[in-house]
């Protein structure tokens, strides 16, 4: 597994089970309609709290992302220093 698919993985697992279950249905194929009836929710709840579930990841991903080039950008200050 490549620190891709960790970071990933690591962002899923921050979400709320019941986010994170929507996240996980939608991507193989189930519909808000059907998302919601297992759920418990209306097709409208689904698709809003996959929407709002989308923007946390896409955060979560974000903020990683700016913190590895942080820490990469502190390695080659360090390795420009020897």
């Amino acid at each position: 597994m490549d620190f891709a698919d960790e970071t990933l993985r690591a962002a899923l697992a921050s979400l709320l089970p019941p986010d994170r279950k929507i996240i996980e249905l939608h991507a193989t194929g189930e519909t808000f309609e059907a998302i919601g009836v297992r759920l418990g929710l209306s097709r409208s709840q689904a698709c809003r709290r996959h929407a709002d579930a989308l923007r946390r990841l896409k955060s979560k991903l974000k903020a990683e992302a700016r913190a590895d080039k942080h820490r990469a950008d502190d390695g080659e200050a360090t390795t420009e220093l020897l």
